[in-house]
């Protein structure tokens, strides 16, 4: 599941924070798993807040094995992958930042739904 600590912030945080900006869902897990938490987030993460999570996530799957003292990621293919899925989050930030600024005092009589 994910953490109490991030679902607290989550819950806490208002759309003056977080209206239309974007969020990366990230996962570590010391097993096969990891999926789980990502969907949590997904399915209440943004209610009230309005942060848009992104279509890509990614999940650290067997960390004892994928990282290493000497070496950020022992898996190249998971190494690419981090960095594209960084990239991406730093073009969603540049694209909603005029749509934070825009929507926000228009949003705020559809504050929490309906």
């Amino acid at each position: 599941m994910a953490t109490p600590a991030l679902k607290n912030f989550l819950m806490l945080t208002t759309d003056a924070e977080l209206a239309h900006k974007p969020a990366l869902a990230v996962s570590v897990s010391a097993s096969i798993n990891g999926i789980y938490p990502i969907s949590e987030l997904r399915l209440t993460g943004s209610k009230n807040n309005h942060v848009c999570f992104l279509p890509d996530h990614l999940v650290f799957r067997e960390v004892d094995k994928l990282f290493d003292a000497n070496q950020p990621c022992l898996e190249e293919a998971m190494q690419s992958r981090s960095e594209y899925t960084i990239q991406l989050l730093a073009a969603y930030a540049r694209a909603l930042k005029p749509v934070h600024q825009d929507m926000l005092n228009a949003g705020k009589a559809f504050r929490y739904g309906m």
